[in-house]
């Protein structure tokens, strides 16, 4: 088992390498960016001040291949705003759904993303590419980010994961597996709720 940091990436003092299970931890959801920690061993966890959601971002390795898998979830009651931001986030996850052919470059099908926030007024808080590729590896090519000119084809296998990060405030993302087929995009992860 191996518990990451997933703002660093670094293993925690847990980590074995010999488990068939890489678990990558909580994110950083709380307002002052703190690395939330979680020791799956035991189900132990160390929530900060004040936490209102925090992400849940996992993924597990089978038979030498990877998933990665983030979901949002509130601890409690969340504010109006941090609800509208939830739902921005699902509504480019489905735009995504709906609109990622084979043949797009992978910069694309990042834009339908960002148009979404951005008609939310929120696409300057997503400070990152929509998505990587997973295979062997758990960040591989292609990478759905702002710039590659790369053209995803039906066979690749890679994440989508909007996520908007307002500072001082939260940060809020999910994240889906997917596979580009012929006909478009097939959500591998969907059986798990991305709306709380």
């Amino acid at each position: 088992m191996c518990i990451r940091d997933s703002l660093t990436g670094e293993r925690s003092p847990i980590w074995d390498p010999y488990a068939k299970g890489v678990l990558f931890g909580l994110s950083a959801s709380h307002k002052r960016g703190d690395v939330i920690r979680a020791i799956l061993e035991g189900v132990a966890y160390s929530f900060l001040d004040n936490l209102k959601i925090y992400e849940d971002d996992v993924g597990i390795k089978i038979n030498g291949y990877c998933s990665d898998l983030t979901r949002t979830i509130p601890w409690g009651r969340i504010s109006r705003e941090e609800r509208i931001v939830i739902e921005a986030i699902n509504e480019a996850i489905e735009n995504v759904l709906d609109k990622a052919q084979p043949g797009m470059k992978a910069s694309e099908i990042d834009g339908i993303a960002r148009d979404t926030l951005n008609k939310h007024g929120l696409s300057k808080y997503f400070i990152h590419g929509l998505g990587h590729g997973l295979g062997i590896n758990v960040h591989e090519p292609p990478y759905i980010t702002l710039g590659n000119n790369d053209v995803v084809k039906p066979g690749m296998v890679f994440t989508i994961e909007p996520g908007v990060y307002k500072p001082g405030k939260y940060g809020v993302r999910i994240e889906e597996d997917v596979l580009m087929t012929n006909k478009g995009l097939r959500v591998l992860s969907h059986r798990l709720s991305r709306i709380p």
